[in-house]
């Protein structure tokens, strides 16, 4: 009798001790790898990826997918890994074409932890990095609302605004801006002299529209609506942002 209550005692001890793990799935078939926590990611892609044994805690998922020799497209999303629970976390795309990570957990309770390391059917074991120190404050002073990481440098904003001022056709600005965006971090004031490199409202509302889920300090957004000659324009841009 006293056996049977240890070895229960025992298998729920182990059951409380079971670590967490994070699964990374890509819904559109591109292929990717997986970094956590700002660490430098394998050099191998997929479209699956098994991270296992987390502690419990808040950690950034940050997918680079490939979409050809240079071109790489990264989302972030921070996850808050309960205990003994599994992160299904789904890369896709919204409604604007931009991938994007969709989140769902469920308890890992009775499930066997794997082995870090070696594989599990659907696709390679990462062993995840362990936590870093946070970055530092792009927009110090700024504590509002963040809506990416790491802001483009100077530098890089300078150049996607001389690539949109080098073509013709607002069909092809667009298009210029909207790729620029898709993989990189702005600051709402680079969105608001982004949007100045097109002459009308509705093309100015289209770029605001795209940029606001890349924007960095999206508590600032409110000073983009200076890019606007209407103020039909501005109340469209605050029902999109207020949705």
């Amino acid at each position: 009798m006293k056996w049977i209550w240890y070895a229960a005692l025992v298998g729920a001890m182990k059951l409380s001790a079971q670590p967490s793990a994070i699964m990374v799935t890509s819904e559109t078939g591109d292929i990717f790898r997986v970094s956590i926590n700002n660490q430098p990611p394998p050099d191998c892609f997929s479209e699956r990826v098994y991270l296992d044994d987390f502690s419990p805690g808040l950690y950034r998922v940050a997918a680079e997918v490939y979409l050809g020799p240079r071109q790489i497209a990264t989302v972030f999303q921070d996850v808050n890994l309960p205990m003994r629970t599994e992160a299904d976390v789904r890369l896709g795309r919204d409604n604007f074409g931009r991938f994007t990570m969709f989140v769902t957990m469920r308890p890992r309770d009775g499930m066997p932890s794997t082995t870090p390391g070696l594989p599990r059917p659907g696709g390679p074991v990462v062993q995840p990095p362990p936590a870093v120190p946070a970055q530092p404050n792009p927009m110090p002073g700024y504590n509002g609302p963040v809506g990416c990481p790491t802001p483009a440098s100077p530098d890089a904003v300078a150049d996607a605004f001389a690539a949109i001022r080098n073509v013709a056709f607002r069909d092809e600005k667009l298009m210029v801006a909207k790729q620029f965006l898709s993989s990189n971090c702005v600051f709402a004031r680079d969105v608001l002299e982004m949007m100045r490199l097109f002459s009308f409202d509705d093309d100015r509302l289209e770029v605001a529209k795209f940029a606001y889920p890349a924007t960095y300090d999206q508590g600032n957004y409110f000073i983009v609506n200076d890019g606007f000659a209407f103020s039909s324009t501005r109340a469209e841009l605050h029902r999109f942002i207020s949705r």
